[in-house]
């Protein structure tokens, strides 16, 4: 009676490959998923910056020579045009790849809250934002953001933790209905161009609405967002966060204002620097946005 041959353990090691490794290990791949591009080039920033960790995750191969995992990081690697030391395991058993990245991955928050960060969900969410404004200034269309994006974003802006504190607080006066992590976003960018004083100000005045009076830039925010609600708009966070910037720009060149728009054709992110404070507002004008489109409902992914 013939025995049954036992199949190779699995091999697990380092390797260095070029580029065109990598090239020929893809066309090795003949069931996987769609590429999904931002995030081929998510990872291929990180290996460019020297902030890709080898230890990550492997790429695996099956028995029969097939790659079974690694389809993303292999592009990104192509992309750059750089060598990378991969943990390569060989002799997988093929139906290994109907079980591979179906566990939870630790999210940003989850790492941060490691870390000892308070308010890890909130810190995260406004560091990666912070990240889009430096990086793409929150144009439209999708960027994907990685950990290590963000880690750097974090260690080179501390003072995005004050933000945080502060949304956080905003987020407890529930007076306008906008998410904390684009009130957060929007405080350090006021900080950044005109100090934290200014910056906590307004949010202060955000939260409270005390003393605002018809005409106020802060107001014709807090009706706006509140129109969002009413209509259950689906509002991307780059509008609403240029929503509360153009409030910013109007309020610190004390321009009073009825009504502000959602949208504009130039997608633009500008602050202005604040003027000297004026006596209280006079007679409001319309200041509303020219630009802005008939149809303003539009879903958009986050």
């Amino acid at each position: 009676m013939a025995t049954r041959q036992s199949k190779p353990d699995p091999k697990v090691g380092f390797e260095t490959w070029t580029p065109a490794m990598a090239e020929s290990a893809l066309s090795k791949n003949e069931v996987n998923r769609n590429v999904r591009h931002t995030k081929v080039e998510q990872y291929a920033r990180d290996m460019l910056s020297g902030k890709w960790n080898p230890h990550a995750s492997m790429i695996v191969f099956d028995s029969d020579g097939k790659l079974i995992d690694g389809q993303h990081r292999l592009t990104a690697q192509v992309k750059a045009d750089i060598k990378m030391r991969w943990l390569v395991q060989r002799e997988a058993d093929p139906a290994a790849q109907t079980v591979i990245d179906t566990n939870i991955p630790r999210s940003i928050a989850d790492i941060l809250h490691f870390g000892g960060e308070r308010s890890s969900q909130l810190l995260a969410a406004i560091t990666r934002l912070v990240h889009l404004i430096k990086a793409s200034g929150l144009s439209r269309g999708r960027y994907s953001v990685s950990t290590e994006e963000v880690l750097t974003t974090l260690e080179e802006h501390p003072e995005i933790r004050v933000s945080t504190e502060i949304a956080y607080w905003f987020n407890s006066k529930k007076m306008i209905p906008l998410p904390p992590s684009v009130v957060g976003a929007a405080h350090w960018m006021i900080g950044q161009v005109n100090g934290r004083e200014e910056a906590d100000a307004f949010v202060h005045r955000m939260a409270t609405l005390t003393n605002e009076k018809e005409g106020s830039p802060v107001l014709a925010l807090a009706r706006r967002v509140n129109e969002i609600k009413r209509n259950q708009q689906r509002v991307n966070s780059r509008d609403l966060l240029n929503l509360i910037l153009k409030s910013w720009n109007y309020d610190a060149e004390n321009k009073t204002v009825n009504k502000l728009a959602l949208y504009s054709k130039s997608g633009e992110f500008k602050l202005v620097e604040v003027k000297e404070r004026t006596s209280p507002l006079e007679e409001p004008e319309d200041h509303s946005d020219e630009d802005e489109p008939v149809k303003e409902k539009v879903e958009v992914d986050q």
